[in-house]
């Protein structure tokens, strides 16, 4: 059953993670750039024929997933590399950011990496 992925930002997302200080240098990187005019351009609607109208449950976000795939060619990361990134506790949390805050340990076909 397809599903699009919800316009609601989580309540816990990134930008409420941060402090004001933070929150202003994170919005002068990439990670702002990809989140406020890259991650709406992902068309959704077009994924929607792989997925059966009446049966099954819904998908997790196609632009979450997407733009987990992009980022991982962009910066040549393996799948426990592009896990951990996405984790803002391990590193950085531009790719965090970048994703509106959307845990990829979420998705309900990873888990995250053992630390």
């Amino acid at each position: 059953m397809f599903r699009p992925t919800s316009p609601q930002r989580p309540l816990f997302g990134a930008e409420h993670r941060l402090d004001a200080v933070k929150r202003a240098r994170m919005e002068k990187t990439w990670a702002h750039a990809y989140q406020t005019k890259a991650l709406g351009l992902i068309d959704e609607t077009r994924f929607a024929k792989y997925f059966d109208p009446d049966n099954g449950r819904p998908n997790k976000s196609i632009r979450l997933v997407v733009s987990v795939l992009l980022l991982k060619e962009v910066f040549d990361l393996t799948d426990d590399e592009a896990l951990a990134r996405l984790d803002p506790t391990l590193t950085n949390a531009s790719p965090f950011w970048a994703l509106g805050g959307s845990s990829f340990a979420s998705l309900a076909c990873v888990s995250a990496p053992n630390a």
